[in-house]
């Protein structure tokens, strides 16, 4: 795949509900503490395809792997046990991502139309499933790019709105102040604690299965390098202007109940209706191919590198194709259930399922590849 592709592959699909409703949630409630940590991520796209892009490409080509999880298999000799343990990890902590991404997604709606977040939860459920069934991967990474260039029309257009409406800067950083100091200063949390979140964000980010994904389908070398740079300037621009506008929000909306409301509360308020369903909408579109991504992550982890790997090794290509419809149908009611009660703060599920897959996949993946 082009560069293009490929970056946005990584960028928005690491950069989706967390960054435009989870992140300014959290920069609405926690202020410029949030907004230093979110910083951490404006190296997504170098450390993925620097660290390790150009040596999994290879790889991964030389013995034919469809995942980064494949990939590992092959590295380990396909033991059983780091196969189930490499599949259960998946399962768990990226399938409580994908709650996050739908509980984001059903907020979005929610917010947006006045209807039922159960609602909501449903349509998306139903939208993303078309996609995976009838896209595929590639499917998937075109959405991804589409929706990526849409993101970021959405953030110039909140950005652009939101700073008209509050008028001068610095007035309303001062009544931000004025309600709470705290949310202007960027070092409430222990040193320790920034420490961790930042490297969670940033350094160890190729432990995310989704994220490595990209560095599976660059075209060649100097497309990678490409990726890098086009990424950068997309993620730089998402990271850096969206938990600022999750703050700036308490300026214009001071008594939201859900944090994670603040970006679509705020495109509500500062943007006219046209505009502001334009742009919800990208961000909407933008959430489903980023769960569609991870959810055939998910299924082809079940399906190529667990029941074909270790339970039916000549199954044919159509009865594959028979028990991946039932298992991705099966995936996705399963995390519609668990999206039903929604977390008080959208983030920290985020977090919680970033640090799993980091803690799990990271070392593997890096001391793997080079030792």
């Amino acid at each position: 795949m082009g560069a293009l592709i490929v970056a946005m592959m990584i960028a928005a699909g690491l950069c989706s509900a967390g960054t435009f409703l989870g992140g300014p949630g959290l920069g609405y409630k926690l202020g410029a503490t949030w907004v230093t940590v979110a910083a951490a991520q404006n190296f997504m796209t170098f450390i993925v395809l620097g660290e390790v892009g150009k040596k999994v490409g290879i790889v991964a080509r030389r013995i034919n792997a469809q995942s980064i999880f494949g990939l590992l298999l092959h590295r380990f000799n396909k033991n059983r046990l780091i196969g189930i343990f490499g599949v259960v990890t998946i399962v768990c902590f990226m399938g409580s991502y994908v709650v996050a991404q739908l509980v984001g997604g059903a907020r979005l709606f929610e917010t947006m139309t006045g209807m039922s977040y159960e609602l909501g939860l449903a349509l998306f459920s139903g939208v993303i499933l078309a996609i995976i069934a009838m896209g595929g991967i590639k499917g998937v990474a075109l959405a991804i790019a589409f929706q990526g260039i849409v993101m970021t029309f959405a953030v110039i257009a909140l950005t652009s709105g939101a700073l008209m409406h509050v008028g001068p800067l610095e007035a309303a950083l001062r009544g931000i102040a004025e309600v709470d100091p705290k949310l202007m200063t960027p070092w409430t949390w222990p040193i320790a604690y920034h420490i961790s979140m930042w490297l969670n964000f940033g350094f160890v980010i190729i432990g995310l299965p989704h994220a490595t994904m990209g560095a599976l389908t660059y075209k060649n070398t100097r497309s990678m390098h490409k990726s890098i740079v086009i990424g950068a300037v997309f993620v730089v621009l998402w990271t850096m202007t969206l938990p600022y506008l999750g703050l700036l929000t308490k300026a214009i909306i001071p008594d939201l109940k859900v944090a994670d409301h603040a970006v679509p509360a705020l495109a509500m308020v500062v943007l006219p209706p046209w505009l502001a369903g334009i742009t919800l909408a990208g961000v909407a579109g933008a959430i489903q191919s980023t769960v569609g991504a991870m959810i055939i992550v998910i299924t082809s982890s079940l399906i190529k590198e667990a029941y074909q790997s270790f339970f039916n090794p000549t199954a044919s290509s159509e009865h594959l194709k028979k028990v991946n419809l039932w298992v991705t149908v099966i995936v996705c009611l399963m995390i519609f259930a668990a999206s039903i009660k929604p977390p008080h703060a959208l983030q920290y599920l985020i977090i919680f399922s970033i640090g799993g897959m980091a803690s799990s996949f990271f070392w593997p993946i890096l001391l793997g590849l080079y030792w």
